[in-house]
């Protein structure tokens, strides 16, 4: 028997027994360990704040990026508009007959490519006073479903992402971080990470921008979301323009005009 869930709620929830019912009657109550992780929903990128680096080429493109043929990478389904040279025919004849989904097609790297890091900044500037916490808990979401849209976008370009938070989750870490890679299962990984975020603040972002900064990291691309920005935190993202990058902050005031 299969039941379709509704998922309306980010979180993650662990479900341990399933009950047995025989009309009105309660038959069994047996173990049936599974886990759900409810994504944040994936707020389309539109409108979003790009740095100039980024807009300036020889050609217009919507997605910047030439596959390298003689890099490959895999074996992946086909996809529309897919080309009849990319496709792979001793997986497919071992692949077994489910349509178009039977047919595999090889997966090349890309000849360029961008790094990203996503910063989340779940404090609040106290000196602007308290903001309630229904309204907090809503930027919260709100700030977590357009950094999923920003991941879901970059993957999808075939872009390097990482992602650094100083929130709490399920499990009482003080902050998530996941390094600057790509593919699908990364991008699985750190939706996962956000579904079991808690909306009140761990580390101090300062932290988590010092590590960056120690680490060297160079000729990358941070998207900063934040309530707020203070004398502190302009001298840390300075300190990382410094090192060769470029940082977009973006408000979660933005977000809302954004999403409306």
């Amino acid at each position: 028997r299969k039941h379709t869930i509704g998922c309306v709620k980010r979180g993650y929830y662990r479900l341990e027994t399933a009950t047995l019912w025989c009309g009105s009657k309660l038959t069994e109550c047996v173990e049936s360990v599974t886990e759900v992780y409810v994504y944040p929903k994936m707020t389309p990128a539109y409108g979003m704040p790009r740095p100039l680096s980024i807009l300036q080429g020889n050609s217009v493109t919507s997605r910047r990026l030439i596959a390298d043929r003689f890099s490959f990478s895999g074996i992946r389904d086909y996809r529309f508009g897919d080309s009849f040279s990319s496709i792979n025919f001793k997986a497919t004849s071992k692949a077994p007959v489910t349509g178009y989904s039977s047919i595999k097609v090889n997966n090349c790297d890309f000849c360029a490519n961008r790094s990203i890091i996503v910063y989340m900044n779940f404090q609040t500037d106290t000196a602007q006073g308290t903001i309630p916490t229904p309204v907090y808990n809503e930027l919260m979401e709100d700030s977590l479903s357009f950094c999923a849209g920003i991941i879901g976008e970059a993957i999808t370009e075939g872009y390097k992402v990482g992602l650094a938070a100083n929130c709490t989750d399920i499990l009482g870490d003080s902050s998530i971080r996941y390094p600057m890679e790509s593919g699908s299962s990364h991008m699985v990984e750190m939706l996962r990470g956000l579904a079991t975020v808690r909306p009140t603040v761990g580390a101090s972002i300062i932290s988590l921008i010092e590590e960056d900064v120690r680490k060297g990291v160079t000729d990358t691309e941070f998207y900063f979301i934040s309530t707020y920005l203070d004398v502190g935190l302009e001298q840390k993202i300075a300190e990382l323009e410094r090192a060769g990058n470029v940082v977009t902050v973006i408000r979660l005031e933005q977000i809302l005009d954004i999403k409306k």
